[in-house]
């Protein structure tokens, strides 16, 4: 191939990438982008109310040992 024609090859090259491939390109790109982040905010959104759950489900073991050894300490000061 001549200078002249790998010239030629690059410079239509380059106009179908300006003119066709490099909108679709980036719009593929985006489109992969927004599918990902969609779905770690989903992931992200499962994780905060699993440890909302997790948080409400110690605070309520916490309370109710709590309170039992309050009862069971105001029984020994008692007797």
């Amino acid at each position: 191939m001549d200078e002249q024609s790998k010239e030629n090859a690059i410079k239509e090259a380059n106009e179908l990438w300006d003119k066709q491939l490099k909108q679709d390109f980036s719009n593929h790109i985006n489109k992969c982008l927004m599918e990902t982040l969609q779905s770690l905010n989903k992931e992200l959104n499962n994780f905060d109310e699993s440890m909302k759950n997790h948080i409400q489900t110690l605070d309520k073991n916490f309370e109710s040992k709590f309170e039992a050894q309050m009862s069971q300490i105001k029984e020994q000061c008692n007797k």
